[in-house]
């Protein structure tokens, strides 16, 4: 049976809920390094972050991304679109490589670049994604973290509004604020 929600922020809700579930409350250290999950909420977040200007299509760049992450991200944008628009997956190489993007994943081994995509992007309307503690705190608008062995996210309003993204009160209800 397909349930319909009213707001698509309960259908937020109700993902982040199920995700939490299915991992029976517990994601382990090699779980978190699946990237099935956090594609599926930079996903979500896509949905639900407002850029400055609509686009035709939503540019996710990866940072120097594993062929795992890569993967992920690129099956998640065959069968997801942003609003009517299509997902493209980028991979750059380096940071002097990277091109304009709505949402750039910044992958663990390469948290110490951070510094180098903030002087790139300046205050460009583009959601940096990190996963290494403290991160959110030092530039980046959203960072992955396991708490008490769950997966959760962090999520600095400052860096938020400094790209110009707007979001919902919803979203940061679920995020932890830094």
């Amino acid at each position: 049976m397909k349930v319909k929600y009213k707001s698509p922020y309960l259908y937020f809700l109700s993902l982040l809920l199920t995700v939490s579930l299915t991992s029976a409350n517990r994601i382990s250290a090699e779980e978190a390094e699946n990237y099935t999950f956090k594609t599926l909420f930079v996903y979500q977040f896509s949905k639900y972050i407002q850029w400055p200007k609509q686009s035709d299509r939503t540019v996710i760049g990866i940072l120097d991304g594993n062929k795992d992450i890569i993967a992920s991200f690129k099956k998640m944008a065959v069968k997801k679109s942003v609003s009517g628009s299509s997902i493209e997956v980028q991979n750059y190489s380096s940071v002097a490589a990277m091109e304009n993007c709505h949402i750039l994943f910044v992958p663990k081994k390469n948290s110490n670049m951070l510094k180098a995509i903030l002087a790139k992007y300046g205050n460009s309307p583009v959601l940096i994604v990190t996963e290494s503690d403290g991160l959110a705190k030092k530039g980046s608008c959203i960072n992955f973290r396991i708490m008490n062995g769950k997966l959760k996210f962090e999520m600095n309003l400052g860096n938020m509004k400094k790209a110009g993204l707007k979001v919902p009160q919803q979203l940061t209800n679920l995020a932890i604020l830094v």
